[in-house]
């Protein structure tokens, strides 16, 4: 359906994956940021990143590293496009 949405990740990453770059992209929009530390590999963080306006019908995402990293990026349990409030 074509609207806003808020875009929610859960995710974990140690302190020394924090700053990490990744972008999240739906068709042609991005969000680009860090990821930031959950504490753990094993307690997982849940947090708006961002928003996006999307078109009606099927959309490709993907969720990739955007640039240079030497340490895992982050463990991904979800990320949830969610109607914007109006």
């Amino acid at each position: 359906k074509a609207g806003a949405y808020d875009v929610f990740m859960e995710w974990s990453a140690g302190d020394r994956s924090a700053g990490n770059p990744y972008a999240f992209n739906v068709s042609r929009q991005e969000i680009s940021a860090a990821i930031e530390s959950s504490g753990s590999w094993e307690t997982y963080k849940k947090a708006k990143i961002g928003q996006m306006t999307l078109e009606a019908g099927v959309q490709f995402a993907a969720l990739k590293p955007a640039g240079k990293f030497t340490t895992p990026l982050l463990r991904l349990r979800a990320v949830r496009l969610v109607p914007a409030a109006k």
